[in-house]
């Protein structure tokens, strides 16, 4: 597999990394944008494809790679497993002023010498899914880890952050590894999706133990995880069927639900109608981290998650789909036309909140807008707090399947949509929202300095001791008196009657007034997937 690089980008600690999330970043040169190579953050990431077998089972296949001269295979001049990929989604914490990462490493117990012939006969041999959460201060340095591990493959495009908890959706899909390490299918075309299985949503405790594997607390909590492992390995049966389990973050193995199944809420235009489908489901926690079970879907991206202490529920925003999406389809893979994909056939993606309450494990789920959206995203001062508006990219029909053809604004509190497109003939991009800095007005209190400053890598020193509270953040914008929708919304559309492509900006108060600026590119730009933005300037 190649590491194509393409999906996100993101400049941090003077480095500017193209992201592809199964694989390693790769460095760019801010200036040039000529590449550099692979970028392993200071040896916080393995190289490598991201599979591990064991040691045997590593170096026959890699052998059998280099025999079969299997494309994109090759890292460092010499074909390698045992790797770790690196997420195109990482999530700025505003409180500590770090950027939060995961990596994941998909592990398969195969010794060729005892599971050959089992495996032969059609035995299943035992897959799991490591998943680390790490965080990176200013200047790109590791500052701590946490380690997760779940049954199975998990497919992880997106997480959410809150001061407290990393939170992710592990979707109901497998992987089809064969015919993806030979080559033979894409990423995406490896993955399937599993009918009637439930999705299972993980609230892991965020770690404060430090990275350094040579640290004391570090060794002590890698012997707690490997005991609890080795003591929880044992499937758990629940209504009568011995799947549903998932690991916590410690290691202990858990299991949820009661097997109830609901529909979802009724849905009419924009605004969904009725009252939240509530489930009542068993939820066991060990050392903070919860695992809850949720209507079988498929989340791809988080919009925003915050702690809601009137309720004592945890309440996450993102954007659902009933099943896994064919995306070989929807990108127009295999060499299609993208006017040939039928959407109709395709999976809406939608926006949804899940309300689970961190008491009893009862979760509340409701479909708030029956319009396909993608890409939500709130001012960054918001991030992992309570937020009124979610904005993203939107269809032009308020029932019929994407493309993104407008930028949206999402009422939270109302259910009102704003949207501004040119029409039929006009794609978008990712919206970026970009918060007006005030940092240097002598009339903003230092908590609403650090608010509204977010310039890239340049963080206010003030954050590292801002407080970690889920139910009382010092940053919270609402009490620092900072409004929503206080900047400007970006974004790169295409005009296809003049095949030109442009910048927007639009003022996030108002989005129906249309672009306040308008920046004719000097030719086409490729329909992309997600973008980034820097206030400084690294031109020629």
């Amino acid at each position: 597999m190649k590491n194509a690089a393409n999906t996100s980008i993101v400049l941090w600690g003077g480095r500017l990394l193209a992201l592809f999330e199964a694989a390693q970043p790769t460095a760019m040169d801010p200036t040039t944008l000529q590449t550099l190579g692979p970028d392993l953050l200071g040896g916080t990431v393995k190289p490598g494809a991201s599979f591990h077998f064991g040691k045997v089972a590593n170096r026959l296949s890699e052998g059998l790679f280099r025999a079969l001269r299997i494309p994109g295979r090759k890292h460092g001049g010499e074909s390698k497993l045992g790797g770790e990929a690196v997420t195109a989604h990482p999530r700025y914490d505003p409180d500590t002023g770090r950027l939060v990462f995961f990596k994941f490493q998909i592990r398969l117990s195969f010794n060729p010498l005892t599971d050959g012939v089992a495996l032969l006969s059609g035995k299943k041999l035992p897959l799991k899914t490591v998943i680390t959460f790490f965080e990176l201060d200013k200047d790109g340095n590791e500052v701590c880890r946490l380690e997760h591990q779940t049954p199975g493959y998990t497919f992880l495009h997106d997480f959410a952050l809150t001061p407290t908890h990393y939170i992710m959706v592990q979707n109901p899909v497998k992987l089809e590894i064969a015919p993806f390490l030979l080559g033979k299918v894409s990423a995406a075309a490896s993955v399937k999706w599993i009918d009637h299985r439930a999705a299972e949503v993980h609230l892991l405790k965020r770690s404060v133990v430090e990275a350094d594997p040579a640290s004391q607390q570090y060794q002590t909590l890698q012997q707690q995880q490997s005991a609890a492992h080795s003591s929880n390995s044992s499937s758990v049966e629940h209504n009568g069927h011995a799947d549903g389990m998932c690991a916590s973050g410690n290691g202990v193995t858990v299991v949820v639900t009661d097997g109830s199944s609901t529909s979802e809420g009724g849905v009419d235009g924009d605004q969904a109608s009725g009252h939240p489908v509530k489930q009542h489901s068993q939820l066991f926690h060990q050392s903070g981290h919860h695992v809850c079970e949720v209507e079988p879907g498929f989340v791809f991206h988080q919009g925003n998650s915050y702690y809601d202490s009137d309720t004592n529920c945890m309440v996450i925003i993102c954007v659902r789909y009933d099943e896994f999406p064919d995306f070989n389809e929807q990108a127009a893979i295999q060499g299609r036309s993208y006017v040939e994909v039928d959407m109709a056939k395709q999976p809406v993606a939608q926006l949804w909140r899940y309300d689970i309450n961190m008491a009893d494990g009862s979760h509340q789920q409701q479909c708030l807008c029956k319009r396909a959206f993608e890409f939500p995203s709130v001012h960054p001062a918001y991030a992992g707090r309570k937020a009124r508006y979610i904005y993203g990219g939107a269809a032009l029909h308020p029932t019929q399947n994407l493309p993104v053809q407008s930028v949206a604004r999402y009422d939270l509190q109302t259910g009102h949509m704003q949207l501004w497109s040119k029409g039929s003939h006009y794609f978008m991009g990712e919206p970026q929202f970009i918060p007006r800095n005030k940092s240097d007005d002598p009339g903003l209190s230092p908590l609403e300095q650090r608010c509204t400053s977010h310039k890239g890598s340049h963080v206010n020193s003030a954050a590292q001791a801002a407080s970690t509270s889920a139910s009382s953040s010092s940053c919270d914008g609402i009490a620092a008196g900072i409004p929503e929708d206080n900047g400007w919304i970006m974004s790169v559309g295409f005009d296809a009657q003049l095949q030109r492509s442009e910048v927007v900006l639009l003022d996030a108060a108002d989005i129906e007034a249309g672009p306040i600026a308008v920046l004719p590119l000097a030719s086409p730009v490729g329909y992309g997937i997600h973008g980034t933005w820097v206030p400084d300037y690294y031109g020629p």
